[in-house]
């Protein structure tokens, strides 16, 4: 497993919940709106899966909806972490963990929710 990636997830604070979710990213850095997959997510954030990685640090907004709920959450982040191999040797594909900037109440009322209902 890649050290970076093992210290990373070792340095977790919450559960994970896979889920079937695709995010829209958005940002000044961006130069269009560009399509995830998450692998995984929690009450701080997620895994994006992907090949098209940006750098640790770089903040964007992410528009997504929750399986099993209609409404739309837009949130802002940054990549926490980033995991380049695509060899699955630490157990996920190639993407980045983004880490939540702010939640605004209504937003971690839906998220609280959803951890609450899928555990």
């Amino acid at each position: 497993m890649n050290e970076m990636v093992k210290d990373a997830m070792d340095k977790r604070r919450h559960d994970r919940i896979s889920a079937p979710v695709r995010v829209i990213a958005k940002g000044q850095e961006l130069e269009a709106e560009v399509w995830f997959d998450i692998d995984d997510i929690s009450p701080g954030g997620f895994y994006l899966v992907s090949d098209f990685l940006f750098e640790k640090g770089t903040e964007f907004s992410m528009v997504f909806s929750l399986p099993g709920s209609e409404e739309e959450l837009t949130v802002k982040g940054k990549v926490a972490w980033v995991n380049m191999t695509n060899d699955n040797a630490n157990g996920k594909p190639a993407g980045m963990g983004i880490a939540f900037d702010s939640l605004d109440r209504d937003e971690q009322e839906i998220l609280n929710r959803f951890f609450s209902e899928n555990r």
